[in-house]
């Protein structure tokens, strides 16, 4: 078994000094447009614009892979796959991040009323938010489909999935409008809406 140990911290000129911009470069801004998504490793040394103007979306799934055993998470300080999947199935926070730190925003200790479930998309997406083991065999087959070269199939299986997806979406969204409306009446913060 391979462990880990690597904190993420923020880069300050005693950590990226001169010498080290002169032999590498120093940092770029890449900012991603529209319809765009970045995926990187929480090993990876990243940072964020720190103001804008225009309004941002950002979804922040933070993927972090499991060593061997299924149950070390890839950067043991971040806990471990039962605490990850206890979280996931009781939709409440862990308190802490991908990379082992706690929320700098904080967090509830207790779920947000208004949270509500997706689930049942497909195995391999129960597998990625800690609701079904990485060796169920189940998992196992979508993952292999996947991964193999009938392209056949896998556009099938994507184009299954992306129906699904779409149409449990829209009914989790309809009981989290629902669920808003029953918890916090009119004095709600903010309005939900779908843009697709």
């Amino acid at each position: 078994m391979r462990v880990y140990i690597t904190y993420i911290r923020n880069i300050t000129s005693e950590i990226w000094t001169p010498e080290d911009i002169a032999k590498y470069g120093d940092w770029t801004s890449v900012p991603c447009r529209a319809g765009e998504a970045r995926f990187t490793l929480p090993t990876i040394s990243h940072g964020a614009e720190p103001t804008t103007c225009l309004r941002r979306r950002t979804i922040l799934p933070w993927f972090i892979g499991l060593q061997d055993d299924l149950e070390s998470l890839e950067l043991v300080e971040s806990g471990n796959w039962t605490m990850l999947s206890q979280s996931h199935r009781s939709l409440t926070s862990m308190g802490l991040s991908a990379t082992g730190w706690s929320s700098i925003y904080g967090t509830t200790p207790y779920r947000f009323p208004a949270a509500v479930e997706l689930d049942g998309i497909g195995a391999l997406s129960s597998a990625l938010v800690c609701r079904r083991s990485w060796a169920s065999p189940s998992v196992l087959a979508d993952r292999d489909l996947l991964l193999g070269s009938n392209i056949q199939d896998i556009r099938k299986y994507v184009e299954y999935w992306r129906k699904r997806a779409k149409r449990l979406f829209l009914r989790a969204f309809s009981q989290l409008e629902n669920a808003k409306k029953r918890v916090f009446g009119e004095v709600s913060v903010g309005r939900f809406r779908y843009l697709p």
